[in-house]
């Protein structure tokens, strides 16, 4: 049986991490705009745009990897997912009174999303090598599944101990 590469291990750590940030960056924001919507269904259509955002970003990042790099790609991708975070926190309780904001929050975060998976898929594809590729795969799997459950038991569990309703 080959063993995998120290970039293989590397890989998995950071889809994990990020697979887990995600997962609970994704609680936080539907708990955070609850709070201020008070609607569900502003929370169903959120995800609705952020996930119909995603396919034609993924194939606009892969367009544009062909031309430029990967890593470029995942640049963006990163860039698109930090404004989104910041313009949540520079809006704070500005979405209670102006809910069409959350439509340009869930745009953005969709377009992050695509650009970055777009690159990390494509990545996972150069790193692994043919031998392992399989193991590789399925070992990134199993983690990202685990940590996939793990992040919403955790972010829950900080938010029921965080001591503040907001």
């Amino acid at each position: 049986m080959n063993h995998l590469s120290g970039d293989e291990y590397k890989m998995t750590a950071i889809n994990c991490i990020y697979n887990l940030c995600s997962v609970m960056a994704t609680v936080f924001m539907n708990v955070y705009l609850y709070i201020y919507t008070g609607s569900l269904v502003m929370m169903a259509l959120y995800t609705a745009i952020r996930i119909a955002m995603f396919p034609p970003f993924f194939v606009l990042a892969g367009k544009i990897a062909q031309r430029y790099r990967f890593s470029h790609t995942l640049s963006i991708g990163l860039f698109f997912l930090a404004v989104q975070l910041a313009t949540v926190l520079f809006l704070n309780d500005r979405f209670g009174s102006s809910p069409w904001l959350v439509y340009i929050v869930a745009l953005i975060y969709g377009i992050g999303e695509g650009f970055f998976w777009c690159s990390v898929t494509s990545l996972n594809q150069l790193v692994s090598k043919p031998a392992t590729r399989t193991a590789f795969l399925s070992l990134m799997g199993i983690f990202n599944n685990i940590t996939s459950i793990i992040g919403p038991l955790l972010a829950v569990f900080i938010i029921r101990f965080s001591g503040s309703d907001t």
